[in-house]
């Protein structure tokens, strides 16, 4: 992987390697870092993967994996901040003679951030990620106190579902949304 000094608040990565035991990875990236009314970051990435690379028990023919995706976070100066997130991955169960599936996400948040606390409402959903009609929305709240400079200590809640269509036999699966509520802290050297 090769990473370039930051020019005027990019950075560009680049790298290939072996990402399987059967394939290989090619990934890119662009970073940006900067000020907009406060603070702005955001990146573009792509990976392929050759899932099919000439080895020992690999399957030849089968389409390669690409990921494509994004993310932008802006925090203004009066504590507002938003993230949005889109990704989509291409290649999916894709295997020889068998057609692939393109998968796709996307989430946001807002949040607050006052004196030594902030708190974010978030929402993202997935669609074809597990199985090709898929939709698995997700919503979460969280809370962070943050004391001292090298000090975090936060709460979280969120729900996680799965709506999935009825299978070849026309039964319809639903199970129960999970709902995960954690604590924890961390600590900066």
């Amino acid at each position: 992987m090769y990473t370039t000094p930051v020019f005027g608040g990019f950075r560009v990565q680049a790298g290939h390697g072996q990402r399987t035991a059967t394939g290989e990875a090619t990934e890119f990236s662009v970073w940006y870092s900067g000020r907009l009314a406060g603070e702005l970051q955001a990146a573009i990435g792509y990976s392929t993967v050759n899932v099919s690379t000439p080895t020992v028990g690999a399957v030849s023919g089968v389409p390669d994996k690409e990921t494509m995706g994004g993310s932008i976070s802006w925090l203004h100066t009066s504590g507002f901040n938003l993230t949005l997130s889109y990704t989509t991955v291409d290649g999916i169960n894709g295997a020889a003679g068998v057609a692939s599936r393109e998968g796709k996400f996307w989430w946001t948040k807002a949040g607050y951030k006052f004196g030594q606390h902030a708190i974010a409402l978030d929402y993202g959903t997935s669609t074809d990620m597990l199985a090709a009609g898929d939709d698995a929305p997700t919503y979460g709240i969280g809370y962070v106190w943050n004391p001292i400079r090298w000090a975090e200590f936060y709460a979280q809640y969120r729900i996680f579902q799965l709506e999935r269509s009825p299978t070849a036999a026309g039964v319809a699966v639903s199970p129960e949304d999970v709902n995960v509520a954690s604590v924890g802290t961390r600590i900066r050297f």
